[in-house]
């Protein structure tokens, strides 16, 4: 995932994760293969924020509010979190808002 095109797509849930907070902390289960992924605390808001409405562009501008971080920073860094999220199975792209 990289470039102006990555930034412009919308990450959701897949039908086949399961996401909840456990004691303040993000876990998410992928079906197909029985995998149990904990987040921090920045990968869980992530999480909460790909909601199917929100580009990555968009979720890296309330990261970076919220977070207080460099807006090039916090969209590199959440189109990168966003990309392995996909690779695991957890989430999925659906096009443009």
């Amino acid at each position: 995932m990289g470039g102006r095109a990555a930034n412009e797509a919308v990450p959701r849930l897949r039908k086949t994760a399961v996401a909840r907070s456990v004691q303040g902390v993000a876990v998410v289960a992928t079906v197909p293969d029985t995998q149990l992924h904990t987040l921090n605390e920045v990968g869980g808001r992530i999480l909460a924020l790909a909601d199917g409405a929100r580009s990555v562009a968009e979720i890296a501008v309330e990261i970076a509010r919220e977070y207080e971080v460099e807006p090039e920073r916090a969209e590199a860094d959440v189109a990168s979190f966003v990309a392995e999220l996909e690779q695991k199975g957890v989430l999925e792209l659906v096009g443009s808002p």
